[in-house]
């Protein structure tokens, strides 16, 4: 699903932040695997806390569930990778599900992973954007 800017001149689509489970499109995808050895705690840190607030705000939707289903399913070590495209892989070592996260979702750990700050409005867009399309 894709949504268009709604300002004058050229449309940008953007896609809308968000977790998907075995996704099939990442297969497409080139991945890069996360150089930081502290990537697989920090990704399931990041992902438990926005499960908590999607609970929070009652969300039900796919993403919601996606989330909630891969952290349930995954109780070993996390495999961080990265696409050029801004994506996140996450998936446990060895066998089990994958999660990807993209839009401002994957812009927002990314910078978690890299140890760089984090604005508060872009955790909020991020916030706001994921409750939006789990409604």
């Amino acid at each position: 699903m894709l949504f268009t800017n709604g300002f004058p001149g050229p449309t940008v689509a953007v896609a809308p932040a968000m977790f998907t489970l075995n996704a099939d499109h990442a297969r497409q995808l080139q991945w890069e695997t996360e150089g930081n050895p502290e990537a697989g705690d920090i990704a399931r840190r990041f992902l438990a806390g926005e499960r908590e607030l999607l609970r929070l705000h009652a969300s039900t939707g796919a993403p919601a569930r996606d989330l909630h289903e891969f952290l349930e399913a995954t109780e070993d070590a996390l495999v961080v990778r990265r696409a050029p495209g801004g994506e996140i892989l996450v998936a446990p070592q060895g066998d089990g599900p994958t999660l990807l996260v993209s839009g401002k979702t994957a812009d927002v750990l990314r910078n978690y992973l890299d140890d760089r700050p984090v604005r508060m409005q872009d955790r909020f867009d991020m916030t706001q954007r994921l409750r939006r399309n789990t409604v």
